[in-house]
C-alpha cells in the first residue's frame, strides 16, 4: 500500500480525538479519555498498532492547542520534540499559529488554495 497514514490527535483535558486517514479515505474515527489518565506508552503503541496494521510508518499530527494535554502523550522526546521511531514520525502543529499574509486585489483564489492543500495533503 503507498497511500499515506496520518493519524491526528487532538488531546483536550477532557477527551482525546483521534482521526486516522489513509490517502484521502477516513478509516478510523475515535473519541478516547483523557491524554493524562491513560498509561504512558498507550500513544506510541497505538501508533505502531496502526503502523503494523497498514504495514507502513505512520506519519502522526499532534495539536498542542490551549487545551492541550500533548506531554501526556508519550510522543516528545526530552526536548519537546516529536519522536521518530521506525514505525511512525510525530509533528507538532498549533492550531492557534496566525496564518499567512494574502494579497488583496486579484479576485477570488479558493480554488488555487484548495489545490495547493490537496497538495499539502499529500
Amino acid at each position: 500500500m503507498d497511500r499515506e497514514v496520518v493519524v491526528t490527535m487532538v488531546p483536550k483535558r477532557s477527551e482525546t480525538r483521534l482521526l486516522v486517514t489513509v490517502g484521502r479515505d477516513e478509516v478510523l474515527r475515535a473519541r478516547l479519555g483523557p491524554a493524562e489518565q491513560m498509561h504512558r506508552r498507550a500513544a506510541p503503541m497505538l501508533l505502531e498498532a496502526i503502523a503494523l496494521w497498514y504495514q507502513q510508518r505512520v506519519h502522526a499530527v499532534i495539536s498542542v492547542g490551549a487545551d492541550a494535554a500533548s506531554s501526556d502523550l508519550g510522543l516528545a522526546d526530552g526536548l519537546g520534540y516529536g519522536t521518530d521511531t521506525v514505525h511512525y514520525e510525530v509533528a507538532w502543529v498549533d492550531p492557534r499559529a496566525p496564518r499567512g499574509r494574502r494579497v488583496r486585489g486579484l479576485g477570488d483564489f479558493r480554488d488555487v488554495r484548495r489545490h495547493l492543500r490537496l497538495v499539502w495533503s499529500r
